[in-house]
């Protein structure tokens, strides 16, 4: 399961020992999508990447044994450290509402009651034209 660990490495992993070292103060951009909105949080330093993914693994109901996650990272190396990591959850909790299509028929006719009245048709369009400028004689 991805983890940060106090030595600032980031472990994509938890089944190997492959991770990324992280600058101290490393910056973090998290993008989530809830209710088919979008929101982009900004924040600073291994304690709060820490908290991004291990929020994202709590919401997922993931464990150590079983985890279950779903989002993607993306890293910006400098100097052979991460110094920027965008967090991009995947799972949008949105779920579109149901649409009901009905189809409203007419009454049915019956002696007693009337008959519509006919259409009556609209006149033809008109143009309209500017009267000719007269020109002087």
């Amino acid at each position: 399961m991805p983890s940060v660990n106090k030595a600032r490495t980031f472990y994509v992993s938890s089944k190997n020992n492959t991770g990324v070292r992280v600058d101290s103060e490393v910056n973090v951009v998290f993008i989530q999508t809830n209710d088919n909105r979008t929101t982009t949080e900004f924040g600073t330093g291994i304690d709060y990447l820490d908290d991004v993914i291990a929020d994202l693994h709590e919401a997922s109901g993931s464990t150590p044994t079983s985890p279950v996650y779903d989002y993607e990272i993306a890293m910006l190396i400098e100097n052979a450290r991460a110094t920027t990591v965008i967090v991009r959850d995947t799972v949008d909790t949105y779920k579109r509402p149901v649409v009901v299509t009905t189809t409203m028929s007419p009454p049915p006719m019956t002696a007693s009651t009337p008959s519509p009245s006919p259409l009556t048709m609209a006149a033809p369009p008109t143009t309209l034209r500017s009267p000719t400028p007269s020109r002087p004689s």
